[in-house]
């Protein structure tokens, strides 16, 4: 029995098909490579803000306690950043991923700096770690469960700007009122004009002022680059300006910034790359600098952005373990179950341990806050609640677009990590009020563009 002529061609072809294919040289594959590149960036910006560290903070900066007392342990140190290293995701896309990679270069790589070069408790530091990753891990297991699935998508939507700069003009005219116009955009004198400024804020400025500067100059920013409307940006960034030479604080000038390049990190494939690499440099000028320059970028940069955050957060763990969990005694969650054992607030008492001054508040993030009040547990849960916000704007995201709502959320959301407790975040630091935004002002268009 002899098969056709086409039978046999049928047949050289599946034989073809069976044949094994020359292996990939998988080395060398586009992901290995993308992964290279994020342990080396996260790896150079550890070793490099650990030479600013000892040769900029520690012998020329003396607030919040840094000394030189390197440890010779330090293969926790490394094992942890190795890990995460290897776990972060190489793009930043949803905001989960930005969260993890901000926890990553605002928090964790400078509290491991620290835990290597001042000896610094390497237990909280894996607590610290284990918190950030875990309401990373849960924002990415929420999608499993259908979590918040019903918003529907749409990129086509209405933002009134106008309304919004409106309300911002209103809390700046009410900002100069209150400071009778006197202005200063000087950074080496901002802390003889703080603590009197912030004694002097009364309701209900005291609310609107870091809300207007911040939450709200984010949502606004952003959503200027999304409409393309450089006016409304470029008065985005003149309020920063204007909110900080009125108020001295510095933060308030940068906010704006910090919206677009949230934004450009999402729509840039190497986007957080680039912010890495760009946190690089800033250190190595730091380090190299002289004079005047080294001066304001040893203080307003090495000093308070990069390691007084990863510093209170040590202080707080150390304390409260000597001196017992809190229960949320000086919030109103607290329900007056739980009364505090310290003769003033948390922020005040940690910073007088850690400078001598009682005037100075020693603010800190989400991780420090839930050990103050309930240790590993306190953080814990904080983990869980913040896992399901951040879920919660990887889903806004998803409607509205990624880009637009990572860069609207990402000045409060920073602000979580080393600034400010969460619940106070939610209620009084502008998160609540941002999410409100999102559905007041924020207006889906018809497919017909109505």
């Amino acid at each position: 029995m002899t098969s056709s002529p086409q039978s046999a061609k049928a047949d050289i072809a599946f034989g073809a098909n069976q044949l094994p294919r020359p292996p990939r040289l998988a080395l060398f594959g586009k992901a290995r490579i993308m992964r290279a590149i994020v342990v080396l960036s996260l790896f150079t910006y550890y070793w490099v803000i650990g030479r600013m560290y000892d040769d900029v903070v520690a012998p020329k900066f003396f607030f919040g306690s840094f000394e030189a007392n390197p440890t010779n342990e330090i293969w926790i140190q490394y094992a942890l950043l190795t890990v995460s290293a290897l776990a972060i995701p190489t793009r930043v896309v949803k905001f989960s991923s930005m969260f993890i990679w901000l926890s990553t270069l605002l928090l964790l790589i400078p509290a491991t700096s620290l835990s290597n070069h001042q000896s610094s408790d390497p237990s909280a530091l894996i607590m610290m770690y284990a918190g950030a990753w875990t309401v990373y891990v849960l924002a990415n297991v929420y999608p499993k469960i259908g979590l918040f699935e019903k918003l529907i998508p749409t990129h086509r939507f209405e933002i009134n700007l106008v309304a919004l700069c409106m309300v911002s003009i209103s809390v700046l005219s009410l900002l100069a009122i209150h400071v009778g116009g006197r202005v200063s955009f000087s950074f080496l004198d901002v802390y003889d004009i703080r603590f009197d400024f912030n004694y002097s804020l009364y309701f209900p400025l005291n609310y609107l002022l870091p809300f207007a500067a911040g939450p709200l100059a984010g949502f606004i920013m952003t959503g200027a680059l999304v409409k393309r409307n450089w006016v409304i940006g470029g008065y985005c960034m003149l309020a920063g300006l204007l909110f900080f030479g009125l108020s001295s604080h510095k933060a308030l000038m940068f906010y704006p910034l910090l919206a677009v390049a949230g934004y450009l990190i999402i729509i840039n494939k190497s986007g957080i790359i680039y912010f890495t690499w760009g946190l690089i440099a800033l250190s190595l000028s730091t380090i190299y600098s002289s004079g005047l320059i080294e001066i304001v970028l040893g203080s307003s940069f090495a000093n308070r952005f990069v390691f007084v955050p990863a510093q209170i957060h040590y202080f707080f763990f150390r304390e409260f373990d000597e001196i017992g969990f809190q229960y949320w005694a000086e919030s109103r969650v607290g329900l007056g179950f739980f009364s505090s054992n310290l003769p003033i607030d948390s922020v005040n008492y940690i910073g007088k341990v850690m400078t001598g001054d009682i005037s100075v508040g020693a603010n800190t993030g989400w991780i420090a806050n839930g050990y103050m009040n309930a240790g590993a547990a306190g953080i814990a849960t904080y983990a869980v609640l913040l896992s399901i916000i951040v879920y919660a704007i990887d889903v806004l995201g998803r409607r509205f677009g990624y880009a637009f709502v990572g860069g609207a959320f990402l000045v409060p959301m920073a602000n979580l990590i080393n600034s400010i407790d969460l619940l106070a975040g939610i209620l009084t630091g502008g998160l609540g009020i941002l999410f409100a935004i999102f559905f007041i002002v924020v207006r889906p268009m018809q497919v017909d563009g109505r």
